[in-house]
């Protein structure tokens, strides 16, 4: 079982939505903590994206985006946790879906990196 925190600490953010490389506008949506059963602690980024709806924009084109918002808000947030980060997940996706809800409708993109001195190392 996966327990997920909201940290109120973790509100503030290095990129508050708009532009991304790919030219796509994301709204932040939610910054989780989540402990896994092996007690790392994750961090997960969840963004809005409307025009990815549907597969309209691939996995590929987005990769840049992903890894924007690991090295702008994931490490920003990383710096500001209460527990030592294991591992950074970026979530796009085109609506708002509950974490770990099924929607079969629902495009979502996802990055998974190491939080490192150099940065996000992509998993």
């Amino acid at each position: 079982m996966i327990r997920s925190l909201a940290f109120a600490c973790c509100a503030s953010s290095a990129w508050a939505g708009g532009d991304l490389p790919s030219g796509l506008t994301a709204a932040a949506h939610d910054v989780l903590v989540e402990t896994q059963p092996t007690g790392e602690a994750w961090l997960v980024l969840r963004y809005v994206a409307p025009a990815i709806a549907g597969g309209a924009v691939d996995y590929g084109a987005v990769v840049p985006d992903l890894d924007h918002l690991c090295a702008t808000d994931g490490l920003s947030q990383v710096s500001e946790a209460e527990a030592e980060i294991a591992q950074v997940m970026i979530v796009l996706m085109d609506r708002p879906v509950d974490r770990g809800a099924p929607d079969v409708q629902a495009t979502q993109y996802i990055g998974a990196y190491v939080p490192s001195g150099e940065g996000c190392l992509w998993q």
